[in-house]
């Protein structure tokens, strides 16, 4: 080679190494920010403590000159009322790990990290596709730490009584199998179901499922014109007849339609979940971390977990909670917090955090290398199909869902008027 080669390959391997490093948590992964860059770092997050204290103490000792990460637990049903309250207060913290949801709503109390500082090449080629939902129009609303995708448990023994072989792996295959997964009695109470779908009320997981279905159908239910302009989009066909929307809306539904040769599910029945531990339900549609409370109720259930059903083509997808770690506007430590927060998010500590919590990762390069757990590759590869969408409000969207299922069941509405309706009220959102 020549000289003038050997120093450009040099130059290149250089950058190379660089690029490596920025998110393998040896080196912080953007720009310098101005701002205090010592003492204590507070961050709040519902993870228990006394992993999270190992996790913490690590990256102290490899970053002891620039801050000092206290984490404090938070019960995760009361963090946004804690945070509003502590904050109203000035003594909020500097960083949180919350979900999506929270920091979403809570928006403008959030430092997002600016473009500039973060390239979005970089966190495109870090974290999964799904991650993106932290992306706002000045930067990243939170650094994205893990995933808790929906998956697809079903009982092992419910699908050898009946003959089945092989787990469905198409919606259409639940379909065609549910007749025989379903029983009745004399007096046409179901008395084992295929699956829990077609209610709100006992289904703790429904509107995760039903995004799920109506993002699958070609939804992304709110839509992004690309300048973070956001808007509702259930209404939208996107070029399909019928709509995602309804589509997904009326399959969901058929489960519950006594009507319909579908019918697996109502009103009466306990919730979903108990069901499917009571060992009569044959499908159940959970989040990754419900895995634990599954085998602590019933130990003897013979259930394995798998990938949602898909649509009939290549394209793979499912729902997931996303949670990451955000700066508060708040905090005096702008620059050791957002130091702190790549740390948190990068590979080295991401790996520490799933490994310690369980949780599942969302870095590409730890996904890439795999697990020998049969459980947790499901959840691997379902954290790379996850995705999700921009909610301005969780629990109030909720009850839009709730809303315009429980009209077209009562019969109310037609589908494609009460779903134009709650699209209309989550609309309301974004014209704030």
């Amino acid at each position: 080679m020549s000289w003038f080669q050997l120093i450009l390959l040099s130059i290149f391997g250089f950058f190379l190494t660089i690029g490596v490093l920025i998110f393998s948590g040896i080196i912080p992964g953007f720009r310098s920010i101005t701002g205090t860059v010592a003492g204590d770092v507070v961050i709040w997050g519902s993870l228990p403590e006394s992993y999270m204290h190992t996790i913490t103490t690590d990256i102290n000792k490899n970053n002891s000159s620039q801050f000092n990460l206290v984490y404090i637990e938070k019960p995760a049903g009361n963090m946004e009322r804690l945070l509003v309250e502590a904050l109203a207060n000035g003594n909020g913290p500097d960083l949180i790990l919350a979900s999506q949801d929270l920091i979403t709503k809570q928006q403008n109390k959030m430092w997002p990290i600016p473009y500039v500082n973060l390239s979005q090449r970089t966190f495109q080629d870090t974290f999964v596709d799904g991650a993106k939902v932290f992306a706002d129009a000045t930067g990243y609303l939170a650094l994205p730490c893990y995933v808790d995708p929906l998956v697809f448990y079903f009982n092992k023994d419910l699908y050898t009584n009946a003959g089945i072989i092989n787990y469905p792996k198409k919606w259409e295959e639940i379909v065609k199998e549910q007749p025989v997964l379903t029983k009745v009695d004399s007096r046409n109470n179901i008395t084992q179901s295929a699956v829990a779908f077609g209610s709100f009320s006992n289904i703790s997981n429904a509107k995760d499922i039903l995004s799920m279905l109506i993002m699958q159908a070609g939804n992304p239910i709110v839509y992004d014109s690309g300048d973070f302009v956001r808007e509702a989009s259930l209404e939208t066909s996107f070029g399909y007849s019928p709509s995602p929307a309804i589509a997904a809306t009326d399959f969901f539904l058929q489960f519950s339609d006594p009507s319909k040769v579908t019918y697996s599910w109502n009103r009466a029945l306990p919730e979903a979940r108990d069901v499917f531990t009571d060992n009569k339900l044959a499908n159940y549609f959970g989040l990754a971390s419900e895995l634990d409370t599954i085998r602590n109720k019933n130990p003897h259930l013979n259930f394995d977990v798998a990938l949602v059903p898909q649509q009939a083509g290549d394209k793979r997808q499912t729902f997931g909670r996303f949670y990451g770690v955000a700066v508060l506007r708040s905090s005096k430590k702008l620059s050791s917090s957002a130091s702190a927060a790549m740390m948190l998010a990068s590979q080295t500590y991401a790996k520490k955090m799933s490994d310690a919590l369980g949780v599942i990762p969302v870095q590409r390069a730890i996904l890439a290398s795999g697990t020998s757990d049969p459980i947790r590759t499901v959840f691997y590869d379902s954290a790379l199909i996850s995705r999700s969408w921009y909610d301005p409000d969780s629990v109030a969207t909720a009850n839009i869902f709730r809303g315009f299922l429980d009209e077209i069941i009562a019969g109310q509405s037609p589908t494609f008027q009460a779903i134009s309706a709650a699209n209309k009220k989550i609309n309301l959102f974004f014209a704030k």
